[in-house]
């Protein structure tokens, strides 16, 4: 359609929600002088356990009953965790709290921190999707703590209400700022509301649509589908058809040769300890010459990885693209189920550590294959081995080579069963005890590739301490407070990526681990303040010209923004098979229903250009769709968003 249909532009760079200039603090200024602040009165005595609100902000917390005083300044639940048996000491531990910056009505309770403004520059050029330009600039600006009301601790009263007294909250958002109650997140969890039973498989993104306590607004109907029946079906037959018959497979046949055992192990280091560094490089080219040399031995338990470190490597050698058939014998599928087979047998497959690589090791080959389910019983046997291992505390300390066997294991399926949450929406209860207790494996000098998966652990903690969820147990909370500590902490995590790694700029990446990095950022940036795309959409404001409804409008334009730039930063990701290609594939999909869902909303079409909105998820549509002939999974998406597209191009007579 003509240019001339599209919504009138802004023709500046001042975001299309003006914004008001705030009122000073009658505690700041007083005849224009400023007012020196007194000394703030401290416990004398550290709190045993700190609440939710200020362990999140990882700020002192006074454990004051029944809410502490920042909370009550707030009028913010005050939740405690409960101790368990042992765990007292380990409690008392917590991060050095920093002052923060008093929000205005003026300021963005999102704004992005100083150091990271000259990506917010480049954000403020045009873009290009495709053939199509993103006039749209982002409205990123920085939030600057102000020197001259010096260093006040962030769990002050006085500080928790200077931040309620200049950041107005309406009635209504006051239900919404708390923390949801037992019962609340119960009813939250009721999964499809067009279910009788919850559905823990399947695709589901139910927890992106709701606010908690709320229902699904209509403009976001297209998130709710309950298709856990036929994703079992198909799953199961699938993976049956890729290990083929029960009989046990013939082991003289499989090719052992040095020149063999050389080249995929070249291309299992190249392809998927550079995402994942299970193994140590040197103990991995030990195992695989060993049995090059000696010939195999099925009675070792160590074969079953040499195994897997085969079908792995001959399936990454291969150039198995999207064109290559969901049943067909990939590459590598004889040492495949060879190594099932033993794995099958093994009696110390649920209780050794080599056990537990072994199935992490199936599980990458099954992602590789778009066998999500499948993928997931093997992570997750080895999760429940790996828990049990380090309760092994003793030996932890003692054998070095186990605890950081143990350590790589345990943060490898800390990544892939979050990962894996849209489409199965349990498991990952079982980790989160540890992830504050257990050190970050330690990585050789020449294991170079460590520090893609050091970044996504970070950034995936950062992420579990975020506003929203998927899958069909998710929901969202609207807290702007914690909006903004969260935006932070994801600017203070770009800030300090190591050079191997880090991104800069808004352009798409060839380097595959640098663009997946700079795609999660993006969506990270988009969930945080999807968090106000769900408030305007949940609980329309009353009035559109407040403070508090221009902020919102500000942040929501923010997240169909950053939505844009993530679908744009998958270009790459999308073209060829990786380890982590099903996530990009889940996250395409996301992003381009909440571009779909709100282009023609009334008032969230003012922050965007919807022709170029439709553009983009047409883009996303295409990249899903050289996958949708092989995987059913993806075919399922690009039938909802093919429907998707056809409603809102007539709604918006495009």
């Amino acid at each position: 359609m003509a240019e001339s249909t599209a919504l009138p532009r802004a023709t500046s760079n001042e975001p299309v929600w003006p914004k008001k200039r705030p009122h000073p603090s009658t505690d700041q200024a007083v005849n224009g002088q400023q007012q020196p602040r007194g000394p703030v009165d401290y416990p004398r005595k550290r709190a045993l356990v700190a609440c939710e609100v200020c362990r999140l902000r990882k700020t002192k917390c006074d454990a004051a009953r029944p809410q502490c005083s920042f909370c009550a300044g707030l009028d913010l639940e005050c939740v405690y965790r409960r101790l368990g048996p042992g765990s007292g000491s380990d409690q008392t531990r917590r991060a050095k709290s920093h002052p923060r910056a008093v929000l205005s009505p003026g300021q963005e309770p999102h704004a992005l921190s100083g150091h990271k403004r000259g990506l917010v520059s480049e954000l403020r050029e045009p873009l290009e999707f495709g053939d199509q330009e993103l006039e749209r600039p982002i409205r990123c600006q920085s939030a600057v703590a102000d020197s001259r009301r010096g260093a006040v601790p962030a769990s002050s009263p006085d500080y928790a209400r200077s931040v309620r007294d200049q950041y107005p909250v309406s009635v209504e958002s006051q239900l919404l700022h708390t923390s949801p109650t037992a019962a609340t997140i119960s009813s939250a969890y009721a999964v499809s509301e067009a279910a009788d039973v919850p559905s823990f498989i399947g695709l589901g993104l139910e927890g992106l649509s709701r606010l908690a306590g709320r229902s699904t607004p209509p403009q976001l109907r297209p998130f709710l589908w309950d298709d856990a029946e036929e994703y079992f079906d198909r799953e199961v037959q699938l993976y049956n058809l890729l290990l083929g018959p029960e009989s046990a497979p013939d082991l003289s046949g499989l090719d052992f040769s040095f020149r063999t055992c050389w080249r995929y192990h070249q291309a299992f280091v190249r392809d998927i300890l550079s995402w994942f560094p299970l193994l140590d490089l040197q103990y991995c080219a030990q195992i695989v010459q060993t049995t090059s040399e000696k010939g195999f031995d099925q009675s070792q338990p160590i074969s079953i990885l040499v195994l897997l470190i085969l079908a792995l490597g001959a399936l990454t050698r291969s150039d198995d693209g999207p064109s290559s058939k969901a049943n067909s014998n990939p590459s590598g599928i004889e040492y495949f189920r060879a190594a099932c087979h033993l794995l099958s047998k093994s009696r110390g497959g649920t209780s050794t550590i080599i056990g537990a690589q072994s199935y992490i090791l199936k599980s990458f080959y099954l992602l590789l294959r778009c066998r999500n389910l499948a993928a997931f019983d093997a992570v997750h046997t080895a999760s429940v081995t790996i828990t049990r291992l380090l309760c092994l505390r003793t030996r932890l300390a003692t054998d070095a080579a186990f605890s950081d066997s143990c350590n790589r294991a345990y943060w490898i399926c800390y990544i892939v069963e979050h990962e894996l949450k849209p489409f199965i929406h349990y498991g990952t209860e079982m980790l989160q005890p540890f992830q504050e207790h257990l050190s970050l494996p330690l990585y050789r000098s020449h294991e170079t590739s460590c520090f893609w998966l050091l970044s996504e652990i970070a950034l995936r903690r950062i992420y579990l301490n975020g506003l929203g969820g998927t899958g069909r147990l998710g929901q969202t909370t609207y807290a702007p407070i914690v909006a903004a500590e969260l935006t932070s902490q994801l600017e203070r995590w770009h800030a300090h990526l190591h050079p191997s790694v880090k991104f800069s700029g808004i352009e798409p990446q060839l380097d595959l681990q640098k663009a997946f990095l700079q795609a999660q950022f993006y969506a990270a940036h988009c969930q945080v303040n999807w968090t106000y795309v769900l408030r305007i959409l949940t609980v329309p404001p009353t009035d559109w010209e407040s403070d508090e409804t221009i902020a919102m409008m500000n942040a929501a334009e923010q997240a169909i923004q950053y939505a844009m730039l993530h679908l744009r930063s998958l270009e790459g990701l999308l073209q060829d098979r990786h380890l982590m290609l099903f996530a990009n594939q889940v996250s395409c999909f996301a992003f381009s229903l909440m571009l779909l869902c709100t282009v023609d909303h009334p008032h969230l079409r003012r922050c965007q250009h919807p022709p170029r909105s439709i553009a983009a998820a047409e883009r996303a549509r295409n990249l899903l769709n050289m996958w949708a002939e092989n995987d059913g999974n993806v075919a399922d998406m690009v039938r909802r968003l093919d429907d998707l597209l056809v409603q809102k191009k007539t709604s918006l007579d495009l």
